[in-house]
């Protein structure tokens, strides 16, 4: 933050922080943004390795909530949703199936199908006449990959890590181009490695989703704008 103030005096920057794997860390997040008029979203937090229920409420739950909410007051806000080819391990996202788990997700299965939940709501929000793109900004080192991997792993794949990983810099360059990208009308745009290609064709498949998330709360009934217009 201090960097960013640096490099742009000119602009004002705030911090807020906030737990998303709880519900009303959400909904003091909304009220703290002060009811102004969010113009772009990228949900970007996530966790890997956690509980399987912590996945499916931070990578999954948390974005559809604070999107829902945030569309509220501003259903021209442009959404990015960063996603992952995780996602391909995945035949369906059952949220229900993760919700209550304490299981360790070690295998990534919730992770792969919370991702390709994350997808299908993209799908979803553009079906409703929002503007919500889907990136994917693949294998990063993070510091969430570096935990997920451990000390050992990291110091043996530490010799690879350049021709293995892309740097947080690279990674960037896709979830950018998202959000900045004005030519995305149509069917819903992927941004991988920097450029737009077609969307996965399973993210389409959102209508079971869409059905559980409303039986859930989390978004009206499929057929109505989730932010309520």
């Amino acid at each position: 933050l201090a960097r960013l103030a640096a490099a742009y005096p000119s602009t004002k920057f705030h911090c807020l922080v906030a737990d998303l794997s709880a519900s009303d860390a959400i909904e003091r997040l909304v009220r703290d943004v002060g009811g102004g008029a969010v113009d772009l979203l990228v949900n970007n937090a996530g966790v890997m390795g956690a509980s399987r229920d912590a996945t499916m409420r931070v990578n999954l739950c948390a974005p559809v909530s604070l999107t829902s909410a945030l569309l509220e007051a501003n259903p021209s806000m442009r959404v990015v949703n960063v996603a992952s080819s995780a996602h391909l391990r995945a035949a369906r996202c059952s949220v229900a199936a993760s919700l209550g788990d304490a299981t360790v997700d070690r295998r990534l299965d919730a992770y792969a199908a919370s991702k390709l939940g994350l997808l299908q709501f993209t799908s979803f929000l553009r079906a409703a006449g929002y503007d919500a793109r889907a990136c994917h900004p693949g294998l990063v080192w993070t510091p969430l990959l570096r935990d997920f991997f451990g000390p050992r792993a990291c110091r043996l794949l530490g010799p690879f890590r350049r021709r293995l990983f892309r740097t947080p810099e690279h990674g960037a360059a896709s979830v950018l181009l998202a959000a900045v990208d004005g030519a995305a009308a149509g069917a819903p745009p992927y941004y991988v490695d920097g450029k737009t290609r077609p969307a996965a064709p399973e993210a389409a498949e959102y209508r079971a989703l869409a059905d559980e998330l409303a039986a859930l709360g989390l978004v009206d009934a499929p057929g109505r704008r989730p932010g309520g217009g």
